[in-house]
C-alpha cells in the first residue's frame, strides 16, 4: 500500500504545469489548516471505527481498516506537528504580522490621501469665505481623529 501512495505522490508532483508559490507564508498556513482538518477528520473515523461494534477481530477486513485509518492519522499527525514546528521556527506569525503592519501602513496613507483631497476640495467650495475656510481647517484634524478610527473598527469588527 505504502508503494502506491509514494507512486501516487511521484505522479502528481510531477506536474510541469503546476503554478508557482507566490506567497510562501500563505500556501504554508493554508496546507497546515488543511492538515489539521484531515487530522481531525482521521481522529473521528478512528474513534467511529473503536465505537463500532468492539472490533471482533474475526471479521479481517474490519481489524485491517482499523489499522489503516489509525495508522494513517498517525503518519498525518507527526506531518501536521512538523508543519507547524516549521511555522514557529520560521517565524511565520511575526512574518505574517509584518505583512499585515505593512498593509496598515499602505491602507493609513490612502486614507490620508483621501482626506487631503477631500479637504482640498471642501476649502476650494468655499471660495473666498475666509472664516468658513478657518472653521473647517480648524475642525478637519479633530474630525479626521474621530471618524477614521470609528470607521476603521466598524470594518475590522465585521459591523
Amino acid at each position: 500500500m505504502r508503494v502506491e501512495a509514494q507512486a501516487l505522490v511521484r505522479r502528481l508532483l510531477a506536474d510541469p504545469d503546476a503554478p508557482p508559490v507566490d506567497n510562501p507564508v500563505a500556501e504554508l498556513s493554508r496546507i497546515a489548516g488543511v492538515m489539521g482538518h484531515a487530522v481531525d477528520v482521521l481522529g473521528e473515523l478512528v474513534n467511529e471505527a473503536q465505537d463500532a461494534g468492539r472490533l471482533e477481530y474475526a471479521d479481517v477486513s474490519q481489524v485491517r481498516r482499523m489499522n489503516v485509518l489509525f495508522e494513517a492519522w498517525k503518519e498525518l499527525t507527526v506531518e501536521y506537528r512538523r508543519a507547524l514546528t516549521d511555522m514557529v521556527r520560521l517565524g511565520i506569525e511575526a512574518h505574517q504580522a509584518r505583512i499585515n503592519e505593512q498593509l496598515g501602513m499602505e491602507l493609513v496613507a490612502v486614507i490620508r490621501g483621501v482626506l487631503d483631497a477631500m479637504l482640498e476640495g471642501a476649502v476650494a467650495a468655499l471660495g473666498d469665505d475666509a472664516a468658513a475656510v478657518a472653521r473647517v481647517e480648524a475642525r478637519w484634524p479633530q474630525l479626521v481623529g474621530e471618524v477614521v478610527p470609528r470607521q476603521i473598527q466598524a470594518v475590522t469588527s465585521g459591523g
